[in-house]
């Protein structure tokens, strides 16, 4: 296990949980990354208690996120909700990042688009469920890749565009 949320309807049902999980934990062999835990207390919808401090079992403090942290939960930022714009910026330097390992490892035409499609482009399907891009942004990043594929060689400045996403057979 190496995501975990615990829900409760109250302070002392999550302490509850929290200890379940240390038991289990204990006896597995395995230790709370306390640098990653963090609480939220939500009542109807709103958030509430920030900045608290909250005690786990054997004095191990979890602290409470304040109003401008988040979380990362299964590689997506979130607090009360997704934070788009945050993600959003992670994922396009990401994305960008590892275009350019790609194009820079000399690879030939047909095994550079398989290992673009394969190591950067799979960041943006991950996510394409939970973070909302507009056409705008897609189109965008579109045009800065085939951008970076020309300044790497990898496509051909005068070349059809409509090549680059049409099957090889």
């Amino acid at each position: 296990m190496d995501n975990l949320k615990l829900y409760g309807k109250n302070k002392n049902e999550i302490d509850t949980l929290i200890q379940t999980v240390r038991i289990f934990s204990d006896d597995i062999g395995m230790e709370f990354g306390l640098d990653k835990c963090a609480t939220i207390t939500m009542i109807r919808g709103k958030l509430t208690g920030r900045g608290k401090k909250k005690k786990k079992p054997k004095e191990t403090e979890i602290h409470e996120l304040e109003d401008n942290e988040s979380y990362k939960y299964l590689g997506v930022m979130k607090a009360d909700d997704i934070k788009q714009s945050e993600m959003k910026a992670k994922m396009k330097k990401e994305y960008i990042h590892r275009l350019i390992k790609v194009l820079k490892s000399k690879l030939t035409a047909g095994n550079l688009i398989t290992a673009i499609n394969t190591w950067a482009v799979s960041l943006y399907r991950y996510g394409a469920k939970l973070i909302q891009w507009t056409k705008a942004e897609l189109q965008q990043l579109d045009r800065r890749t085939r951008k970076l594929m020309t300044m790497h060689k990898g496509l051909r400045p005068r070349s059809d565009v409509d090549s680059v996403y049409v099957e090889r057979d």
